[in-house]
């Protein structure tokens, strides 16, 4: 679910997680000399926070660089 948008900017998405938790991404994107760069911060609130957070900070620091490296390269590709 989008829950912010701002155009050429960046915007928030949110998914639900177990215990009424959620996790919001939030992506901006800004031009730079060395072209358009993409940034995110993921935030994880509710009362499982305290639970899930540990938890899905391990598993994207683990599953999250190289999925990005395959994206850089499918977009390089295009």
């Amino acid at each position: 679910m989008i829950t912010d948008c701002k155009p050429l900017e960046g915007y928030t998405d949110r998914s639900f997680l177990p215990l009424y938790g959620k996790m919001d991404w939030h992506h901006t994107m800004r031009d730079t000399k060395d072209g358009l760069q993409v940034t995110f911060r993921i935030e994880v609130t509710g009362p499982s926070a305290l639970i899930l957070a540990p938890v899905l900070k391990q598993i994207l620091e683990d599953e999250l660089p190289p999925a990005v490296d395959d994206l850089i390269a499918l977009a390089e590709e295009a």
